[in-house]
């Protein structure tokens, strides 16, 4: 073989072996990202799914019905209703203690008085479908009395709910929420005037009608004669 030859041979041979090794690196390296992309999948399916169809580290909810919270109580997701004042009957009447010189204008009244949904999960039993009623007033106290003028001296009938008692306290957070000032349970003092609000529950009775209001100042050692007045509502 002459040297042209051989020279020329031995070109080839190189040039074989740099091919062959040249298609076994992209061999290796496609089987490398076969590999890689299979492991990847494998492991995105896994932490995708977990039992009961929800995904890992998050939690499912539910709207409605009730829940039980960290500390084992029952919750419940309803809406917290507020109260609400729908109408006022006008009456503006207004009397005067004869003895005392208190002066007592009844502005209005309001036969239905809608609770808040916390108030109505504590009285709605009682009420046996019945509702809150109230009462609108402003007292001029006279200069002159020695005892307050406290909200039982006001008794509420309508129908069978008879000299029916204030309970303007238990309501007193709702009263607010509507803008009315509750009757205190200090009573009016002497030479105050003002303006408040007196609650009454009506048991079986959805629409009062047929309501009054008695006042009854009871006889005392400075007034002894006592004084009541009725004025109708409605």
């Amino acid at each position: 073989m002459s040297g042209a030859a051989s020279h020329v041979w031995i070109i080839d041979f190189v040039m074989l072996e740099g091919m062959n090794r040249f298609l076994s690196l992209c061999a290796l390296s496609l089987v490398g990202v076969l590999v890689l992309s299979g492991c990847s999948a494998k492991s995105d399916t896994s932490s995708s799914s977990s039992p009961g169809g929800t995904q890992a580290g998050s939690t499912s909810t539910t709207s409605g019905g009730t829940g039980t919270s960290s500390d084992g109580s029952t919750t419940s997701d309803e809406p917290f209703v507020l109260a609400s004042l729908d109408q006022v009957l006008s009456v503006d009447v207004s009397f005067d203690d004869p003895e005392t010189g208190d002066n007592i204008d009844i502005f209005g009244f309001a036969p239905i008085f809608k609770m808040s949904s916390d108030s109505e999960k504590q009285f709605g039993a009682s009420l046996n479908g019945g509702t809150v009623s109230l009462i609108s007033m402003e007292i001029t106290a006279s200069d002159y009395i020695t005892l307050p003028i406290t909200a039982d001296r006001f008794l509420l009938t309508c129908g069978d709910n008879v000299g029916v008692a204030p309970q303007t306290t238990p309501f007193a957070a709702d009263m607010e929420t509507v803008g009315l000032p509750p009757f205190p349970d200090e009573g009016v003092q002497a030479s105050e005037i003002v303006d408040y609000w007196i609650a009454y529950l009506m048991p079986g009775n959805p629409d009062p009608t047929g309501c009054s209001v008695t006042y009854t100042r009871p006889a005392t050692d400075d007034f002894p004669e006592g004084f009541t007045n009725t004025v109708q509502l409605n």
